[in-house]
């Protein structure tokens, strides 16, 4: 059930993009879909492959996150390339 779960959502992904960017554009791009905790997810495809800059979203922090650390401030601190967080 995760195998073909993971294999759908790549494909839905994939087929959404080229619908967005069209074939051409999206041909150039990566789509990657992944389980786990999200932040480790994040630093260990950028490590593979070598990325030189993680683009990733954030919302207006609360205090929870001040204390605890959402995913996008675990990039930041964790990560060997540099982060642009967009909010």
């Amino acid at each position: 059930p995760h195998d073909r779960a993971v294999k759908d959502t790549t494909a839905h992904l994939r087929d959404r993009c080229e619908e967005v960017r069209g074939a051409e554009r999206n041909a150039k791009v990566r789509q990657l879909v992944a389980t786990g905790t999200a932040y480790q997810e994040i630093l260990q495809v950028a490590a593979k492959a070598g990325t030189d800059l993680i683009v990733i979203g954030a919302h207006k922090p609360d205090l929870k996150d001040y204390l605890l650390g959402p995913n996008a401030a675990r990039v930041i601190r964790h990560s060997d390339c540099s982060v642009y967080v967009v909010r």
